[in-house]
């Protein structure tokens, strides 16, 4: 069993775990946050198949996961406690997004680079339109069109902004607002 005793900072903690994937180790890695949460992460030879953070799993957990300023962690060896499994994506894609230090100091407004208008500006709002379903699901499609019915459609980039802050704010939980607000940085701007 592998164990940190002292207090890790985030970023060493995942560091730790992309070690255990590297290594191909099979079992559980335990993550005590220094304000007294848990996270876990089960491997199997080196593949992430399960994770969870307090009552969040899977995809679900990552923005609490990044939310961890430090902890200490222990790994037990063939140790699998996992529930009711929750799609993940690839190991590799998943400790590329534990480990974006971007979304971890996201501001709270994220800084767009928009187009002007047109159809580039119908992209924009598709990618707003697709990025909000994959948070909120099917009703994401409801809320964005009775925006624009009460709102209009966006001529210009502070309504781009307006949108997407009215947009964020229907979430209603900062960690995927902020997941939100990540997402459309990193694909319009």
């Amino acid at each position: 069993m592998a164990e940190a005793s002292t207090l890790l900072e985030y970023g060493k903690l995942m560091a730790e775990l992309a070690g255990l994937c590297a290594s191909k180790r099979s079992g559980t890695m335990f993550i005590k946050t220094w304000d007294n949460h848990s996270a876990r992460f089960v491997l199997d030879r080196g593949k992430i198949v399960s994770c969870n953070y307090s009552l969040k799993r899977g995809y679900d957990a990552l923005p609490l996961l990044k939310s961890i300023k430090a902890g200490t962690y222990y790994f037990a060896d063939d140790v699998f406690s996992a529930i009711s499994e929750v799609p993940l994506p690839s190991t590799d894609e998943f400790l590329k997004q534990l480990s974006d230090e971007a979304f971890v100091h996201a501001p709270e407004a994220a800084v767009l680079s928009l187009p002007k208008g047109g159809a580039a500006l119908n992209g924009v709002l598709d990618t707003i339109k697709e990025e909000l379903t994959r948070i909120m699901g099917p009703i994401a499609d409801m809320i964005f069109e009775d925006y624009i019915e009460d709102h209009g459609a966006p001529e210009n980039r502070d309504d781009v902004r307006n949108l997407i802050d009215a947009m964020s704010a229907e979430i209603g939980e900062p960690a995927k607002e902020r997941l939100f607000i990540d997402r459309l940085s990193k694909r319009i701007g």
